[in-house]
């Protein structure tokens, strides 16, 4: 009688390792070798390039936050400083720049939305 997977692979734990994969295990409810080929199975590597890449792409989306941030504060300052509130008009035109910066990220973030969750 054949084996359905009739191929071994023997690998070695260090014992904290060991009890990781025990406790796993015993929460899991399963056997060892059904735990490991479903944690085979739904993994996701993800290679070099697209973790260059998904960085670039966070640095950039923080460097527009960052921007945002830091206009905020700056209105803040001169709003608590004066003791009023920006003009109507200047708040219309802020929501625009968030708008458009919300915009500008929008690409970026679906795209690293797609590459963290994609199975």
């Amino acid at each position: 009688m054949g084996r359905k997977r009739p191929i071994e692979y023997k690998f070695r734990l260090s014992q904290e390792e060991a009890k990781v994969l025990q406790s796993k295990l015993a929460e899991a409810g399963i056997d060892r070798n059904n735990y490991l080929v479903k944690l085979i199975k739904d993994s996701r590597i993800y290679p070099k390039d697209q973790l260059k890449m998904l960085n670039v792409q966070y640095a950039i989306m923080n460097r527009l936050l960052r921007g945002i941030a830091t206009n905020i504060n700056q209105i803040a300052k001169v709003a608590n400083a004066n003791h009023n509130t920006p003009a109507a008009a200047l708040l219309v035109d802020m929501h625009q720049e968030i708008r458009i910066l919300k915009n500008n990220l929008q690409p970026l973030w679906d795209e690293t939305r797609k590459d963290l969750w994609q199975s």
